[in-house]
């Protein structure tokens, strides 16, 4: 069971958690959003509770620079580095999101801006540090795999994402790995970008009377950060799959254009799937190595549309879907163009 959200908290008291999911495999959760046990816990839905990027925004907002501020989890998060969406109506703007669900895959991309910035009618119209946040996802049915891409760019404060385990983790390079609660599935996240990212184990969220950590909430037991720096802009490509206890990972390879617009890509086994960098833009043309893919996805075209491709195998044309993903397949050699239909 895959549970994307992205609501729009317009009224008192609704959190907000847009691009955020859940997978349950098995009877039990590989990855897990926290649950908001009262309308006033604003922590656990922060970015760093909720799967999603965390954008700081300290854009000189006197009256929000510590915990007794209303709005300080979002705008900061818990440690003043690294927050979220804001929430009960405050945000600048509504998410825009697109969304496609289909036998083989289902296809999302949303724009977040508004949601990282506060609202001047509510007063909150200092927080205005974030100019671009978006989520771009790809969840594959039939092999367990999910991508996603997002984009933050704005002030020079961190840029963090956020992934929550339901064991303990073990990091690889750029791989993390965890084990379920039953210890019968293991679940793998790859971060492809950006590439002098820190990946660290965040540590557990809750500790029993006996010190022993996670055990006080079923089912999530720790989050992975993705640490970015405080670059002006930066993407993150990241691949989470999952299997049985002896389930051996894909090889995700980074794959970015060579001509045209630019995308990145990650290649998973014998699937592609590229995402545009600066997101939303008008699509014009782009070229990619095929890298071995014979099932190609391009995101974040415009839905509904038929485009031009050629490459060794590929169709003359394809058509987007209703999140403008493009789908067809190839024999893997040579490059792909994509382009406007003329």
């Amino acid at each position: 069971v895959f549970s994307y959200y992205c609501a729009n908290s317009r009224i008192d008291h609704e959190h907000e958690t847009c691009g955020g999911f859940d997978v349950l495999s098995d009877g039990e959760y590989i990855t897990k959003t926290r649950t908001v046990f009262n309308d006033y816990n604003m922590m656990l839905a922060t970015a760093e509770h909720s799967n999603e990027a965390g954008y700081g925004d300290d854009s000189g907002n006197s009256s929000c620079n510590s915990v007794n501020c209303f709005e300080w989890q979002a705008v900061l998060g818990s440690d003043g580095s690294g927050g979220g969406q804001l929430w009960h109506g405050f945000q600048a703007g509504s998410a825009t999101l697109a969304h496609a669900e289909l036998p083989a895959y289902v296809a999302t991309v949303v724009d977040t801006t508004g949601l990282y910035n506060g609202s001047s009618w509510e007063g909150w119209g200092s927080i205005k540090g974030v100019t671009a946040a978006s989520r771009s996802l790809i969840y594959l049915r039939g092999s367990n795999q999910i991508v996603y891409y997002d984009r933050g760019a704005g002030d020079a404060n961190s840029k963090r994402l956020w992934m929550t385990t339901t064991g303990p983790i073990t990091i690889a390079s750029n791989t993390v790995s965890w084990p379920t609660r039953s210890g019968k599935q293991e679940a793998y996240l790859t971060s492809l970008l950006p590439a002098n990212a820190r990946i660290s184990d965040a540590g557990a969220y809750m500790t029993n009377e006996n010190g022993n950590p996670g055990t006080s909430d079923w089912e999530p037991y720790s989050h992975v950060l993705i640490d970015a720096g405080t670059p002006a802009s930066t993407q993150f490509l990241t691949v989470l799959e999952w299997g049985g206890s002896s389930f051996v990972k894909s090889n995700s390879v980074l794959v970015q254009s060579t001509a045209g617009q630019n995308f990145d890509g990650a290649l998973v086994g014998s699937t592609l799937m590229m995402f545009m960098r600066s997101w939303p833009a008008a699509f014009t043309t782009v070229t990619y190595p095929a890298s071995g893919a014979t099932t190609q996805y391009l995101s974040d075209l415009t839905p509904n549309t038929t485009y031009s491709v050629s490459g060794v195998g590929a169709p003359a044309t394809a058509t987007t879907d209703n999140a403008g993903v493009l789908t067809f397949t190839a024999a893997g050699t040579g490059n792909i163009t994509v382009s406007t239909t003329p």
